[in-house]
Formats: C-alpha cells, structure tokens, sequence
C-alpha cells in the first residue's frame, strides 16, 4: 500500500511514499533518483527509460494504489459554519481549500449519529433543502482531489449545527445605569423564545462573558466599578429536541453605572433672604452638591456650587439671598471610586422659590409734641423682622432725609421756631448681600403730617 504525489495536475514528476520496495526498484541502476526520508524523487525524464507514465500508472494500480495527491496534502476544512435560510433549509458554508478539486457534505440530525452525503459542491457552500421545521441538524464537511476519475479525500471538519427554526434577535435593547455599581439592561420580547442570555464586556469588540439567562426581559449587571464603561448584547433562545437553538445577537449597547440622583427635594424660606433645602441621600451615594442658579432655564455654567455635603447630612440652607427674587435649585450625588475619580449622578429637576418679603406701612403717625427748635413723632410699628424707618422732613419744596432707624419715634432737632414742617416716613427691610453690603425693600410712604415749632 502506497501514496502517490504529484506536482501539479500533469504529473511530470513524482514522489512515491510508504513504498520501499518501489524505491529500490527505481533506484537500481539509476544514480539521479534521490532518497529523503522514505520518499522517492523521480522525474518524468528519468521514469522513460523504465516504462512510460502510463505503464507506471498501471503498475501502481496493479499494486493496490490508493491516493493520488497533490504534493502539499490537502487540509480540512476550516470555518464551517450552519446558519438558517428557512423552516426547511439550512446554509452550510466553509473556507476554502488551497488545490481542492472539491467538497463532500455530510449531514445528520445527532452529533454523533450516523451522517449521509448530500452530494458533492465545488464552491464553498451548500444549502440542505426540504428539511422538518423545528429540527436541528448537524453537518461535516470533507475536501477532495480527484486524478483520473480517482477520489482522494481529507479529513472531516468539525461537525456544526443550525435548527430550521429562527428565532429573531431581540430588540430595543437599552442599558442604564442603576447605581454606582450596577446596570440595567432591557428589550422588546421575541415572539417564541423560552428565554434569554445576557453578555457582558468592558470593550465593544472586546471578549464578552455570559451573565447567565432569564425569562423576562429585563436583566441587571451587578458588581460593576462606578464610571467605567460596561457594553452590553443579548440573545434569545428556545429548545427543540432538547437542544438549545439561539437567536442572532442583538446590537451592542452600553452604559456607565453611576450613583442615583437625591430624591424628595423640598425648598422652604427660613427669613426673606434664606432659604433651606432638604432631600433624601441615595443609598449608593458619598457625597450630595447643591447648585443654584438665578435664572430659570439656566445653562449648567449659569449654576454655582454653593455647598458639598457629606451622604449623612440631609438639608443645608442657602443664605445672603435677595429677598423678592426666585432662585433656582438643583441637586446631584457622587461617589469616588478606586482610582480616585468622581463619578456623579445625573442632576435632579430643577426647582425653584422666592423668598419673599412684604413691607407694610406704618400706621398712627403723628406730631406727639413741639418745642421752639424741635418736633416729635411717633408711628405703630410695622410687623416682621429686620424692619427699619425712614423719615423725611419738607420744608418748602425741599425735602430731605432726616434719619433711619429701628424705634418707632423721633425727635427732630435744630428746626426754626415759629415754623411749620411737613413730615412723612416709610418701613423698609434691611438686610446684607453677599458682598456684605446693607440693603434695603421700601415699603410705601406714610400720609403727610404736619408741626409748627414754638
């Protein structure tokens, strides 16, 4: 028994191998045939003076020839793969196989059962017709070089599967952070499933790792590490024959986990320029920041930081405010994780107050007495804090400014006897800025009274 290889498809020459005896005939009396480990060289040209290609040929078959070869012996095929093409047809595809002259197609429906041909192909793929729905099939694919109508084949590839029932991948499939250490990953049902697998990976295109299957349509990742980017898909499946049959997977989708915004935010004016904010901390959550800004619909660079508390605190005030104004709130938590960055929670709704302040005005004033260079007045107090008076005095038709203050009575001083003054005052609220500076909300002016010094 022996293997006969050949260059090319014109056998102009020859390696004979596993045939020693053959050898020795051809190298007897012949000092250009060369031997390298148990193969024979001999070229066209050299095998004349013995016997004609054909008589060799014939030889050889008298003694029990078997493969005819192409000199580089043919590889399996390689990247067989089984996909659906309909409820009765399956596609079977593979690489191609370098000097192949071509391809044998194997099918069962076990992967260990008994295989039949389905023919012979020389393209790289096939497709097996008129199967049962819902069944899945196995193939195996073998190459082959054929010489003189003689059939030299490989080994078989590896055996593939496909059923000829398609399950859709599933879609609308989202992922969403959930906390600063899990993801929420979502899609539509798929009409037929049992159920779902979910897969993870730290890259797009990177290796993704089977976070296990469920039955619903939703699934969360947990364990993650806050501010990394985690990628997502998901495939659907069903059992036929006890097999599992799996859809295509779905588009890859991604997101970051991130801590949860606070919740149950509440404003409420402590005094006309201060007003408090409460809220709830997030379980997953280090630290809470609360933003303000003086201006609705404001860009985020329209916001200032007004103060950072740690998750125990649960409310913190925002002072030096200008009373009469609407102020615009809004908060959002933060962890920092192993490699010392913060990552943030998306920013709570906006909301807004106005700490407002009403200035009454001041009832009761009146000229309680006179002297030759003086005249007193006295008013009811306005109500509310941090209430303050202005009180001016007309003479002729100039009028000026002759004190603020806190009591509820006067005495103006160095006037002209024997002379009548006009006064009227009004209320305001005092309060400082920011900046420290003293301002002032005017209430409306008092009516006019009347004295005549002495």
């Amino acid at each position: 028994m022996f293997d006969l290889y050949c260059y090319g498809n014109n056998i102009q020459s020859l390696i004979i191998k596993n045939c020693p005896e053959l050898v020795e005939t051809f190298t007897t009396g012949s000092k250009e045939t060369k031997s390298d480990n148990g193969y024979a060289y001999l070229s066209y040209e050299r095998l004349v003076a013995v016997s004609d290609v054909d008589d060799l040929y014939d030889y050889l078959m008298v003694d029990k020839f078997v493969n005819v070869w192409p000199v580089t012996p043919l590889t399996k095929p390689q990247n067989l793969k089984a996909s659906y093409a309909s409820d009765t047809s399956i596609k079977v595809s593979w690489s191609k196989v370098e000097g192949a002259t071509g391809y044998q197609v194997w099918r069962s429906t076990s992967a260990n059962g008994t295989y039949s041909c389905l023919g012979t192909v020389t393209t790289t793929s096939k497709t097996s017709t008129s199967l049962k729905k819902d069944t899945t099939y196995y193939y195996k694919v073998r190459a082959y070089y054929e010489v003189n109508n003689t059939k030299s084949f490989t080994d078989y590839s590896s055996v593939v599967s496909a059923t000829t029932t398609k399950i859709t991948a599933p879609a609308n499939v989202k992922a969403t952070s959930a906390s600063a250490s899990s993801v929420k990953i979502t899609w539509s049902a798929v009409s037929g499933a049992e159920g779902y697998e979910v897969f993870r990976s730290t890259s797009a295109s990177g290796s993704f790792v089977c976070l296990g299957w469920v039955s619903g349509t939703s699934k969360t990742s947990t364990g993650l590490t806050a501010g990394t980017t985690y990628y997502y898909k998901v495939r659907a499946f069903k059992t036929v024959n006890g097999n599992k049959v799996y859809s295509e997977y779905s588009a890859v989708v991604n997101a970051i986990p991130k801590p949860s915004k606070p919740t149950n935010i509440k404003l409420s004016v402590t005094n006309p320029t201060t007003v408090k904010i409460s809220w709830t901390a997030p379980a997953d959550a280090e630290y809470v920041q609360i933003w303000r800004a003086s201006k609705a619909n404001a860009a985020q660079s329209d916001y200032s930081l007004i103060q950072t508390c740690e998750k125990s605190t649960t409310s913190t005030k925002s002072n030096y405010l200008t009373p009469n104004k609407t102020y615009y709130y809004k908060l959002r938590s933060y962890v920092i994780n192993g490699s010392g960055t913060r990552v943030y929670s998306p920013f709570s709704s906006v909301y807004s107050i106005t700490p407002s302040v009403t200035v009454g005005v001041p009832t009761g004033l009146k000229v309680s007495s006179t002297t030759s260079n003086s005249i007193t007045l006295t008013w009811n107090a306005v109500s509310g804090s941090n209430i303050r008076y202005e009180v001016l005095r007309k003479e002729g038709s100039s009028e000026v400014v002759v004190d603020r203050m806190k009591n509820t009575t006067i005495t103006d001083t160095g006037l002209t006897s024997k002379t009548t003054y006009s006064y009227r005052i009004r209320a305001y609220f005092y309060y400082t800025d920011s900046n420290g500076n003293g301002q002032r909300i005017y209430g409306d002016y008092t009516s006019t009274v009347k004295g005549t010094t002495k």
